[in-house]
């Protein structure tokens, strides 16, 4: 296909070389007798009259001047592109090649869910039987016993209108890929969750179909290496109608979406990726993919609107492992059903934005000063940290990182526990100062 590519491009600039000849000399008549590409992939015109044009490169040689083999792997970095002929051919089945393996790990770890609620009808005390759809992914897997703890979002399990007094849906059943049968259903149990972080925790125990199954834990991976243009693969459960595969690419890598809450009445504010990978009803509480099938995202939302198109948003994974850890660690084998926010006290924004191209990895970065802007009276950081204070660096059990952007100091606050320390390093005037902060029950919310 490339070949014939190539001729018919030469076909077109030996007519286009004949007719210019032919109209724009009237004394010597010089016509093209012959054309060739020579070792280094240029075009060479040779005339009746013995002289020769040389037209340029047109095809590459060794992936260097290949319209598609510029060097790199399979035609696309040269290292193993052929004369870069064949490079968008390899580029293209590559692609789908990996969309198709990446679906394929995906779907051993992610999970139909569907809910029944009893909810009030309007009439007294009578009640009717209402259902949801939605979907998650395997978080922890012990298959030898049966046992699984399954993420989806809360909004998926949780129904305002449920005659529970948490909304939880009272009858919760996941069914996992190729077997969304009757008789393979799953039944789970709510362990905890946050309506403000938009992430619940489901259990499963003792089932004989995750021992006899080819399923395994979701694979994560930090959320804070995703870059803009990142293929991002949706797998859920559209429609209800079974698991399903989507793709498309990270559109932006992190912002904030502000809406009601899964009770329709308190306004939330979620960190958010924006993906334009199609979503659509019952994707809620499934996976975002990666191109290695690595889980960087929980999908919660779309925007609907006539004049809007390809617009959704996955909660990123630092964010919604954060709360999972939270909430396993509070509510697993306890009474306890919410996440238990830490507080330091802090106020900050993000400012003096810019961004940084990287040649070592190709990519282009986002970075900001994160800054103090007020501190609450009588909490942990009052009267050690000031308004205008940087903060640089944020220690919290493994959580250690440079602070280059905003959101990256408000995740790492997820992985504090009370008797844990937050240690920070901030600047103030030019001058680098470290505090320590202990969480004491005084120090965290219900959220």
């Amino acid at each position: 296909m490339k070949r014939k590519q190539s001729l018919l491009l030469l076909l077109l600039i030996i007519s286009i070389v004949s007719i210019f000849v032919l109209s724009s000399c009237e004394v010597t008549l010089r016509t093209a007798t012959k054309a060739e590409i020579n070792e280094d992939g240029e075009l060479i015109i040779n005339y009746s009259d013995g002289t020769q044009d040389n037209l340029g490169v047109v095809v590459g040689k060794d992936g260097t001047n290949g319209t598609n083999g510029t060097d790199g792997k399979d035609g696309i970095d040269g290292t193993n592109g052929a004369d870069g002929k064949d490079g968008s051919i390899n580029i293209t089945n590559n692609t789908d090649n990996s969309i198709a393996l990446a679906s394929s790990k995906g779907f051993k770890s992610s999970v139909s869910i569907y809910c029944t609620y009893q909810v009030y009808s309007g009439y007294g005390t009578l009640t009717t039987e209402t259902n949801s759809a939605g979907s998650g992914v395997i978080y922890k897997l012990d298959k030898e016993n049966g046992d699984a703890l399954i993420i989806t979002n809360y909004h998926v399990v949780y129904d305002p209108s449920s005659v529970n007094k948490n909304g939880i849906s009272e009858k919760i059943q996941v069914f996992l890929y190729g077997s969304e049968t009757i008789d393979s259903v799953m039944e789970a149990t709510y362990v905890g969750g946050s309506m403000y972080y938009d992430i619940a925790v489901l259990q499963i125990k003792n089932s004989d179909i995750l021992k006899r199954h080819d399923v395994e834990a979701v694979t994560i991976r930090n959320s804070d290496t995703i870059h803009v243009g990142e293929t991002a693969i949706a797998l859920g459960n559209p429609r209800g109608t079974g698991l399903a595969t989507s793709s498309g690419i990270i559109s932006v890598d992190s912002e904030y979406l502000d809406m009601k809450g899964a009770d329709d009445v308190t306004d939330v504010s979620f960190r958010v990726m924006r993906v334009d990978t199609p979503i659509n009803g019952g994707n809620s509480g499934g996976g975002l993919f990666d191109i290695e099938g690595k889980l960087i995202g929980i999908v919660n939302a779309k925007c609907v609107e006539s004049d809007i198109d390809n617009i959704g948003y996955a909660i990123p994974t630092n964010v919604a492992i954060g709360a999972v850890e939270n909430i396993l660690y509070y509510c697993l084998g306890t009474t306890q059903e919410n996440v238990k926010k830490p507080l330091v006290g802090i106020t900050v924004q993000g400012k003096n934005p810019y961004a940084e191209y990287d040649e070592s990895t190709g990519y282009t970065n986002l970075f900001e000063d994160v800054t103090v802007i007020s501190v609450s009276e009588g909490s942990l950081a009052d009267g050690v940290l000031k308004a205008d204070d940087v903060i640089k660096h944020v220690k919290v059990n493994d959580y250690d990182k440079d602070i280059t952007r905003m959101y990256m100091l408000i995740d790492s606050i997820l992985h504090a526990r009370i008797g844990d320390t937050i240690t920070l390093t901030f600047e103030r005037d030019g001058v680098t100062h470290q505090e320590n902060f202990t969480i004491t029950d005084k120090n965290v919310i219900l959220y």
